[in-house]
């Protein structure tokens, strides 16, 4: 009964009867048919991206251990690719999704972290922290380091550069939370106490400040977003550039929450930059659709809307941009040509 119930299920979630499917090939047959990863609900702990155009990553529970596991979509196969220690309560993957630095909570003030080559299980690197707040950021230029930022129960942070190079931890004194790596070397943040913008250089140890009102920058192999806040105009601009020239720039407003300005999420793949938009400035109300998801093609600058009355979702698209995950956990799949938007996880009891 539960085969029959979940061939019924996947023919609802493509929208395909048998009879309709167009016969191209048996890839392309395969690609029109999508296989959500089934799992309990008390199992699940998040999705963590893609591993590449076919497969995504989740992360589930099992016992005291967190598993990781690549789901091909298509083919409707699963490997376990990597299982923590007990006792694990956070994990964070590399941007190649090739290492895994796993936080395991000693006390409320300390932590063990450590970094596993998920490939072979080989243990690379470890260290006590102390702490009761944590924020961990790879480094996309060079995987070999990671910004650590803790905080105590004053909220005071204390950031540090761990090297997988040489195994060092490097402190930071009066350096703010939340900073970003902009390059190798190089992070990014906005001056507490000024508001300005600066790039910090790490083998320099200097401070490069900028006149704009720059809020965030993010860059992949071949361009740079660089987001402006404009705060004359109650608007933010995306500023896209490649080798520090000018390609394109969209802005759009905000809404507000708390008297909180409210950032869009946003993406950039290979030729798309994807990115919510108020339908209208205003105040945010939760689960409202106040939002739209767009998409700029990069080559030629074109817009479109690919998808309505939606919400400021955390967002996550394959690097050549035809299909993004979206959602608080990433659980449902865009297809950004047909603007068909379909679940990538189901849980055993709503399909029983």
């Amino acid at each position: 009964m539960k085969v029959k119930l979940y061939l019924i299920l996947i023919l609802l979630v493509t929208g395909c009867s048998p009879e309709s499917v167009p016969v191209k090939s048996v890839e392309s047959e395969q690609k029109q048919v999508i296989y959500p990863y089934i799992l309990p609900s008390s199992s699940f702990y998040n999705v963590l991206g893609w591993q590449d155009s076919n497969n995504i990553l989740i992360a589930q529970k099992n016992k005291q251990s967190i598993q990781i596991i690549s789901h091909d979509l298509y083919r409707n196969d699963s490997t376990l690719l990597f299982e923590t220690k007990e006792g694990v309560s956070q994990i964070y993957l590399s941007p190649s999704k090739t290492k895994a630095l796993t936080v395991k909570p000693l006390s409320d003030q300390q932590v063990e972290i450590e970094i596993t080559d998920m490939s072979t299980g080989e243990w690379i690197d470890s260290s006590m922290l102390e702490g009761n707040e944590f924020d961990f950021r790879w480094n996309e230029y060079n995987e070999t380091l990671i910004l650590i930022t803790s905080f105590n129960e004053e909220w005071e942070a204390d950031v540090k550069v761990m090297d997988l190079s040489d195994q060092s931890i490097n402190s930071f004194d009066d350096f703010p939370p939340f900073a970003r790596w902009i390059e190798e070397g190089s992070l990014f943040y906005k001056d507490p106490e000024s508001g300005t913008s600066v790039t910090y250089v790490l083998e320099e140890k200097r401070k490069l400040f900028d006149g704009e009102p720059i809020e965030m920058i993010r860059a992949n192999e071949d361009y740079i977003v660089k987001t402006i806040r404009n705060s004359d105009k109650d608007e933010i601009t995306y500023r896209i550039e490649s080798e520090s020239a000018l390609i394109h720039e969209v802005s759009t407003g905000f809404l507000t929450e708390y008297d909180q300005q409210l950032l869009p999420a946003y993406e950039l793949t290979e030729d798309a930059f994807i990115y919510f938009s108020p339908n209208e400035p205003g105040e945010y109300e939760y689960g409202k659709g106040q939002y739209s998801l767009m998409g700029m093609n990069l080559k030629t600058g074109s817009m479109g809307t690919i998808l309505e009355n939606t919400e400021n979702h955390q967002i996550s698209c394959n690097q050549s941009g035809t299909h993004c995950l979206i959602g608080h956990h990433l659980t449902s799949m865009i297809n950004i040509e047909d603007r068909s938007n379909r679940p990538i996880i189901l849980f055993e009891e709503e399909i029983q």
